[in-house]
């Protein structure tokens, strides 16, 4: 036996592993796919395997050397499994497998209960309000107001909107009929989104599964922002034009770096925004 190994990582990074895994597996016949720890979706590794002799490594980054990996691990190649490393957040490794993920990615958990006249508003804070990676970045409120005042919908802050750091103080100040929803656990919030008719996700590979993940009535309103925009990240495809629950929103190249003035655009200033409904 052969293997596809996952390295472990925070959730959504590790979904793309698992999916690059499949994707691979469809080619590779006889090869196993290992090292998940996704107990969330009842993936957990537990084959006792042999260690490898001299892998061939999918490092870092979004696009990925198939064919070279396909002939590294041929009879020959010199390779006697895949290390999967990389990010690998490109549609054109999973978007057709959209049904086949539903499956894979099941829970009996369901979050958060939110109806059709409300909307989901995915809020990612943590590390991203320092400046981790100028890619990611909080969306300016300017953006939910409008999008609210469009669609008449009322607004469901999921995730971490826990008050205490300038963005969720700002976002409970503008929004104070907002419902907030924190401190479920990672999961609950993952479910809480995906099954939301209606959502708004944030700048976040976390967001974009839950939201990807959900039904086909689905109405998601998609931030092409970020490390989502790209004309700001090239090397990342996760824009689904051909999937009609998605309205695209289209923002500025912004490279966040936490300073004062980000933090005024993000809560006072007015973006020139494409919104598409």
């Amino acid at each position: 036996m052969s293997y596809i190994r996952v390295q472990a990582c925070n959730l959504g990074n590790q979904m793309f592993r698992y999916m690059l895994a499949v994707y691979l597996g469809n080619r590779l016949p006889g090869f196993e796919i290992c090292g998940c720890n996704m107990p969330e979706w009842g993936l957990v590794d537990v084959i006792d395997r042999p260690d490898w002799q001299a892998p061939f490594r999918l490092p870092y980054g979004h696009k990925v050397d198939i064919d070279g990996a396909l002939r590294g691990v041929a009879p020959g190649g010199g390779h006697d499994g895949l290390n999967i490393d990389a990010f690998a957040q490109r549609m054109e490794y999973f978007g057709h497998d959209l049904d086949r993920f539903r499956r894979i990615f099941h829970s009996d958990e369901t979050g958060t209960p939110v109806g059709d006249d409300e909307i989901v508003v995915n809020v990612r804070t943590g590390d991203i309000l320092a400046g981790i990676h100028p890619d990611y970045y909080p969306l300016p409120l300017d953006v939910y107001r409008h999008i609210l005042n469009v669609t008449g919908l009322r607004p469901v802050f999921v995730g971490q909107v826990e008050a205490g750091n300038w963005y969720t103080d700002a976002l409970r100040a503008a929004f104070p009929s907002g419902r907030f929803v924190g401190g479920q656990g990672a999961l609950a919030d993952f479910q809480t989104v995906r099954h939301a008719r209606h959502k708004i996700i944030a700048i976040s590979t976390f967001s974009w599964l839950a939201a990807w993940l959900s039904k086909d009535d689905a109405v998601i309103h998609y931030p092409v922002a970020g490390f989502l925009n790209p004309v700001q990240r090239g090397d990342v495809d996760l824009l689904p034009i051909d999937d009609p629950r998605y309205r695209l929103h289209l923002f500025p190249v912004h490279r966040y770096t936490a300073s004062p003035e980000d933090q005024a655009a993000m809560t006072e200033g007015i973006w020139d925004i494409a919104f598409g409904f």
